[in-house]
């Protein structure tokens, strides 16, 4: 009796912490070409993120551009996802062109690294 007393005393003047609210942030890398892989890597990335209810979702970004039909639905899974993402475009001296682009524009933020190269979609009539 004297020990569950004891006990009973020390957990009442020594209250244990609360833990800490995780902050779950998810990160992918694109490095290459928009195609339907990379459309199935960044809906699954996304997917992944609201399960684990992820603040948001980075993606890492360098790409010459790629495929209009996989560009699309890959705007169209950032624009309907329920979490943030961010594009940022790395490493330093990486490219967001054509599909990347557009890509960027359709994240909740977008910026890059330092010496970053940006360019836009053209069409070969010009």
């Amino acid at each position: 009796m004297r020990t569950i007393l004891m006990l009973l005393i020390l957990t009442v003047t020594f209250p244990q912490e609360k833990p800490q609210p995780t902050h779950i942030i998810e990160v992918i890398t694109i490095n290459g070409a928009i195609n339907p892989v990379v459309t199935d890597y960044i809906r699954d990335g996304i997917i992944r993120a609201v399960k684990e209810n992820a603040e948001c979702l980075i993606i890492q970004l360098n790409t010459p551009g790629g495929l209009l039909k996989s560009t699309r639905i890959i705007v169209s899974d950032i624009f309907s996802s329920n979490v943030p993402i961010v594009i940022y475009v790395y490493p330093s001296g990486a490219q967001a062109a054509s599909a990347g682009v557009f890509i960027t524009l359709a994240a909740s933020i977008g910026n890059g690294a330092r010496d970053k190269h940006w360019c836009r979609a053209s069409s070969n009539d010009e």
